[in-house]
């Protein structure tokens, strides 16, 4: 708009000037005379320069913001495309066509083709992308206008501009949206189990739907907005649950924080990894991008869920003795698979000493930032200190198996969630949620079954799971010095100085 609006003044003050005759690098040369058979005689040509150094900049402006929102995420390489055009129609702008200008006129010559062909390429590539996406009837359109361009000529990317332009103002909802790498309200993982079920689940608003829908779409994904739930658990993800136009239900996992993107990046070769060589389900990532991870709903229903009050809801027996043989069988399944298997994700690979040093390190770095209890010091350091307590072996471990993310048949595991935190490490590492959440006589059923089935444990297996849980504090506050969140820095505070 910006361009024709300036075009249109610059040609008012431009004496019998002619769209189909005279070209518009005409209307930037700041003398008169005659070039070849045509007048020059600009007096705006301030106007039309400005005009194309504008013009250049919104132009790349406009595709370097595009890779950066989940809406329309469009692929990196668009913007050399885009920056391409830019520096065409900066070189025209400082370099005009006129002939006083003759010994730098193949500069000007060179901007014309790199703003023509940058600016065509560019439409032709989000035009493509778009296409394969599947938007909607509108989108396709202006997507078509820019695959066509380079054959209709100039003003045809004009067009293209000011349609494809119209169609995204045109989606943006009348509430302001937040961005979904970073809203505080589009939390949870794990994911709920079923679009219907209410624990632990909160309200979307119109934006929020709007968002995750887009983001969805954008990614060739059509989800029916009026299914969209967001549940109330997780750290690093938000997660959305919804039904696609065809009846499948999704789960939609969009990161909070840009440094959560490299890590899934393992997470999903893992999964591939791992996946068939475990009885439960695990995730099937069909779309992985920077912007979402998604994949199809897992069976069962989630161990346990967070109400609106932020209370842990149970939705099973955690003494029942079906769940110790349930899970008791699952991670003696997950620690005899080889590492090697999984080797090539590029997960985290401890040794036993690395194990006992990597922890050291931690509750060091941790004890260095904050101001943490005298009696956990104390009792972190006989820990390190006694080998009694540690393992002498490692295995493929998830890290965080506790209810939240169990799917559950009853007290039956179907599938388990979450494994971002998945290494080759300390087998108790998968057991201490247990200890802390059952009887002593439900955790040693369990270590009964896993022993059953291939597990090794050794005499102070149960006491290092306990000694394991109690440095919880020491987790949260490694995360929260990654984060740098205030609110997550004071939660640290309160729970490794909890008599402050």
């Amino acid at each position: 708009m910006v361009y024709l609006l300036a075009e249109a003044l610059a040609a008012s003050a431009f004496p019998h000037y002619s769209y189909a005759m005279n070209d518009i690098s005409g209307l930037g040369v700041p003398d008169v005379e005659m070039l070849g058979d045509r007048a020059i005689d600009s007096t705006l040509h301030v106007v039309m320069n400005i005009a194309f150094l504008v013009h250049g900049l919104l132009f790349a402006s406009a595709a370097i913001y595009m890779t950066r929102r989940p809406r329309v995420p469009l692929p990196v390489p668009i913007i050399t495309r885009a920056i391409t055009q830019a520096l065409g129609m900066a070189l025209i702008a400082v370099v005009n066509g006129g002939a006083q200008n003759n010994s730098l006129g193949w500069v000007h010559l060179l901007g014309a083709f790199l703003a023509f062909f940058g600016g065509h390429l560019t439409a032709i590539r989000i035009g493509i992308f778009l296409l394969r996406r599947r938007r909607n009837r509108l989108m396709r359109r202006s997507s078509l206008t820019g695959v066509l361009s380079v054959v209709i000529g100039m003003y045809s990317i004009v067009v293209w501009e000011l349609l494809f332009g119209a169609v995204l103002l045109s989606r943006l909802p009348i509430a302001p949206v937040e961005d979904c790498h970073h809203s505080p309200r589009l939390t949870a993982d794990p994911h709920g189990s079923s679009p219907f079920r209410k624990g632990g689940h909160m309200p979307t608003t119109n934006s929020e739907t709007t968002t995750i829908r887009e983001l969805a779409e954008s990614h060739g994904l059509d989800i029916d907005p009026k299914t969209i739930i967001v549940n109330e658990l997780g750290l690093d993800f938000q997660v959305a649950i919804a039904k696609a136009v065809d009846g499948q239900s999704w789960v939609l996992r969009i990161p909070r924080r840009p440094d959560v993107t490299d890590r899934a990046t393992v997470e999903g070769r893992f999964l591939r990894n791992i996946a068939p060589h475990l009885s439960v389900a695990v995730p099937d990532w069909q779309i992985h991008t920077e912007y979402l991870i998604a994949y199809p709903l897992l069976p069962g229903e989630p161990g346990l869920t967070i109400d609106e009050q932020g209370q842990p809801q149970w939705h099973f027996d955690v003494e029942a003795a079906e769940y110790a043989e349930s899970l008791g069988d699952f991670l003696a399944e997950l620690h005899s698979v080889d590492p090697s298997i999984v080797r090539s994700s590029g997960i985290a690979e401890y040794s036993p000493a690395e194990v006992k040093a990597h922890k050291r390190d931690d509750i060091a770095r941790v004890v260095a930032e904050f101001d943490v209890e005298q009696s956990l010091r104390e009792r972190w350091n006989a820990w390190l200190d006694d080998d009694s307590y540690w393992p002498k072996f490692t295995t493929v471990t998830h890290g965080e198996v506790y209810p939240a993310h169990q799917l559950m048949d009853g007290p039956k595991n179907l599938s388990i969630l979450d494994w971002t935190t998945a290494a080759v490490g300390d087998p108790a590492r998968d057991f201490m949620f247990h200890h802390a959440s059952v009887s002593a006589e439900a955790f040693d059923a369990t270590i009964r079954r896993y022993v059953e089935n291939g597990g090794q444990v050794w005499p102070k297996f149960a006491a290092h799971c306990g000694e394991l849980f109690s440095t919880s504090p020491v987790e949260l506050g490694l995360y929260a010095l990654q984060t740098g969140d205030a609110d997550h820095i004071e939660a640290a505070k309160a729970q490794l100085n909890p008599s402050k």
